[in-house]
């Protein structure tokens, strides 16, 4: 499968196999696309909004509707939230928590199967990289396998019937899926947000490739996995071993789909074991070069 996209003039121009397509969306069928980037390494110590999103980007991978579903939860609140400041119609709030209840536990039964998915692809994973835990925390997310959907969905839309003055009162909704976290437990040394920065780094880098594996294992996608200043704060052994965890997630014959790597860096000695085993390019403004 062959797709290309390139700058003619001021337009972008995206073809499949040759022919034009409307944007590179259309390329999701065949390629999919994640990234790791320096902002994220403070992601156990960062806000549960952006736990939140970095947790919802690893679910739209293995289901497509959950990108969906967070758009409707999101708009659903927003319209009840408005519907308490204008009137006391119970009938249709009624309906609009029934549908706020419907779409947060498809939601949060998404996100707890990735992080047990993530617990799973862990075990298998190089062992200087940590066996970590992965705890789902909020109003139904530590207890959700004891409960069938259907009575979640029943159990929020009462606590949201007796909330309304609360939350009308407030201007916000206290209960819900927007509110919920992950926290990742290093086996050794805890809870993730008390690591260090490099064991932080470790970490979060061992979610992500339990997250490829898996991925890999049933997904006949090609990925492509942009690892942004990836070596940073990793010594030389550390540095071995994820160049050598990437090896294996590349060459694997067991995988379903093809893997491909990019890795920036502004130290082209601290890729020296990659020397023979990878491309290098040097990146200025305007200027790309091979070596």
């Amino acid at each position: 499968m062959r797709l290309a996209s390139a700058l003619v003039g001021d337009k972008r121009i995206n073809k499949i196999q040759g022919e034009p397509v409307k944007s590179a969306t259309a390329f999701s069928e065949w390629l999919s696309v994640h990234w790791l980037t320096p902002d994220q390494d403070r992601l156990f110590v960062d806000s549960s909004k952006a736990r939140r999103r970095f947790l919802d980007r690893m679910v739209y991978s293995y289901d497509p509707l959950h990108s969906d579903r967070l758009m409707d939860y999101e708009t659903a609140v927003k319209e009840r939230l408005a519907l308490l400041y204008k009137t006391h119609d119970d009938r249709w709030l009624s309906v609009l928590e029934a549908k706020m209840a419907e779409l947060a536990v498809a939601i949060a039964f998404a996100r707890h199967e990735l992080l047990v998915r993530l617990e799973s692809a862990a075990l298998d994973l190089c062992p200087l990289f940590p066996k970590f835990r992965c705890i789902h925390l909020g109003d139904i997310e530590p207890t959700i396998t004891s409960k069938k959907a259907i009575e979640w969905e029943d159990w929020l839309q009462a606590q949201w019937r007796d909330s309304r003055t609360r939350d009308r009162e407030t201007h916000m909704t206290h209960i819900g899926v927007h509110r919920s976290d992950f926290g990742v437990i290093h086996p050794q040394k805890g809870a993730g947000e008390t690591c260090s920065t490099g064991e932080q780094k470790i970490l979060l880098m061992g979610v992500v490739f339990a997250f490829l594996k898996n991925r890999l294992e049933w997904d006949d996608k090609l990925i492509v996995m942009l690892f942004d200043e990836c070596v940073s704060h990793f010594d030389f052994h550390h540095r071995v071993v994820l160049f050598e965890q990437i090896r294996l997630l590349h060459d694997s014959k067991t995988n379903k789909g093809s893997f491909h790597a990019l890795m920036t860096g502004t130290d082209k000695e601290l890729f020296s074991p990659l020397d023979g085993g990878a491309s290098f390019f040097h990146v200025a403004p305007s200027f790309i070069q091979k070596g």
